[in-house]
């Protein structure tokens, strides 16, 4: 039932009742924080994200990969079809550092298109691969390290595109993992 103006209201619907004070005295910090960063700003911020998305996919969700691996390969065993996961997890963390000078020496936008670009070709060369070996070389560590190159210049991107509230935005990009 909608109530009728002769009907009672406890202020909480209009009017500048305690709870609507409240709720504006605690939201103007953020309304504030969004009209200050710029449209672009913000497109950065949802690129990021995706970015973040399709960048951990791939390592998301190789235990799928794992099973056709193992059809593929099967003469090799589990541990070693593993390394492949056990490889693109660790050397994003150990060429982070590598990744950080790049991203500091060039910038973010030759960093991120440089890993793009490693990252692609090294997924291009993975479905030609025929011997497990080559899959340590070009996902275990070529497509990590074009990962980890993409996935630091984005996080630089959005804090130097977020003046107001830069760990929120980083928070918001790295939430797409």
């Amino acid at each position: 039932m909608i109530p009728v103006e002769s009907e009672s209201c406890y202020g909480c619907c209009s009017g500048p009742g305690p709870l609507h004070r409240s709720l504006n005295k605690s939201l103007s910090p953020w309304r504030e924080f969004i009209y200050y960063q710029s449209n672009w700003s913000w497109v950065i911020l949802i690129a990021s994200f995706l970015t973040y998305s399709i960048g951990e996919a791939l390592t998301s969700v190789f235990p799928i990969l794992f099973v056709a691996l193992q059809d593929e390969f099967p003469d090799q065993g589990s541990s070693r079809i593993a390394l492949v996961q056990s490889m693109m997890n660790a050397v994003p963390c150990l060429s982070g550092p590598i990744a950080s000078i790049t991203t500091t020496r060039f910038g973010y936008r030759k960093t991120a298109m440089l890993g793009g670009v490693i990252t692609s070709v090294s997924l291009l060369a993975t479905s030609f691969a025929r011997r497990l070996e080559l899959l340590y070389i070009t996902m275990g560590t070529c497509y990590a390290f074009g990962n980890s190159l993409v996935l630091v210049a984005t996080v630089v991107a959005v804090t130097e595109h977020f003046e107001a509230k830069p760990s929120f935005a980083s928070g918001v990009t790295i939430s797409g993992m």
